[in-house]
């Protein structure tokens, strides 16, 4: 029994960040909204995306990269309980899971992890990160959700980078 549950923490964690992987993603998103919907609670989740990551790879070697990666999954570790759900999406992108917590506190959260993440001395140059943020709606489903979060994220992406962006519709 043990060993069969270190295999399935094995399967569902990112070995390079620790944090998740979209193992358990689609179900952990589909369980927030269905708590979310059963007690009125808000739930919120953050996109983040590190900026111009190609070319930390391509001028500082994959090496630096991985390094930049840990680096900001630990930063996301040290300020988002682990029940929450952390997950590294793939490449250079993460997706947090925020219960109890409306948008405008996600704001909050999403702008320190923002300046904690700009503070990091790994390169000769500050790394940044952009960040979208997606309160669930009610009635929403999981995929919507997802996506209003990732089109915020791309907004602030749009937007000029190493910035938030909140949704707050369906549109």
């Amino acid at each position: 029994m043990r060993q069969q549950a270190a295999l399935q923490r094995q399967a569902a964690t990112d070995p390079l960040t620790g944090l998740f992987n979209r193992t358990f993603l689609k179900a952990t998103l589909e369980q927030a909204a269905a708590r979310a919907g059963r007690d009125g609670m808000p739930v919120t989740l953050l996109m983040l995306d590190i900026d111009h990551f190609k070319a930390i790879n391509d001028s500082f070697g994959h090496d630096a990269g991985d390094k930049v990666l840990k680096a900001v999954a630990d930063v996301i570790a040290g300020r988002v309980r682990r029940a929450e759900g952390a997950f590294r999406l793939g490449g250079e992108e993460f997706l947090v899971v925020l219960h109890n917590v409306d948008a405008e506190d996600a704001r909050a959260l999403a702008d320190d992890l923002r300046g904690e993440i700009a503070k990091v001395q790994l390169l000769p140059r500050a790394v940044t990160v952009s960040l979208g943020v997606a309160e669930l709606l009610p009635g929403e489903a999981w995929d919507a959700w997802m996506r209003r979060g990732d089109r915020a994220l791309y907004r602030a992406k749009n937007a000029g980078r190493d910035r938030v962006d909140v949704s707050a519709t369906l549109a």
